[in-house]
């Protein structure tokens, strides 16, 4: 169990120290969260964690959009973590790391061309169905899935 945790945070350290050339695109993504989600985000899982979402979201669209002058408007309708977020372990002071459930997202975005011409949209929402792969899983886990699914769609629908 040790050793998966200290590979969740190796993760999690490798997506946070990505280099910002790899985000080059970072200033034509448009992250929008739902109200509601930014509501959660400053009462329960920590705004520090917006950034954690933000940076996967800019990460694969880098990858997936590679040399592509577009730019992307990006909604994040619902979220939810697969481990709790240091924000709600410091609300919840019998809550830990260790502790672990179904996550995912859901999202929808469009991208556009730089004269501003739609060139694709799509909506995708993945949650686990099965609480066993999460115990092994880090904060965000299934929500990376999802981000990577739903960008990949959105570079599909895009070509």
């Amino acid at each position: 169990m040790k050793k998966s945790l200290l590979f969740n945070f190796v993760i999690i350290g490798a997506i946070l120290t990505t280099s910002s050339a790899s985000f080059a695109q970072g200033d034509q993504i448009n992250i929008v969260f739902d109200k509601k989600l930014e509501k959660k985000f400053a009462e329960e899982y920590g705004d520090k964690e917006k950034g954690v979402i933000a940076d996967i979201i800019k990460h694969e669209i880098a990858k997936k959009f590679s040399g592509k002058d577009y730019r992307y408007e990006i909604s994040i309708n619902e979220l939810t973590p697969n481990r709790p977020t240091m924000q709600q372990m410091d609300n919840k002071p019998g809550l830990s790391y260790q502790s672990f459930g179904v996550g995912g997202a859901n999202l929808s975005g469009k991208v556009f061309d730089q004269a501003g011409n739609l060139i694709a949209e799509t909506k995708y929402d993945y949650y686990s169905n099965d609480i066993w792969h999460s115990q092994y899983d880090w904060t965000w886990h299934d929500a990376e899935w999802a981000v990577e699914r739903f960008v990949k769609k959105l570079s599909v629908a895009s070509k």
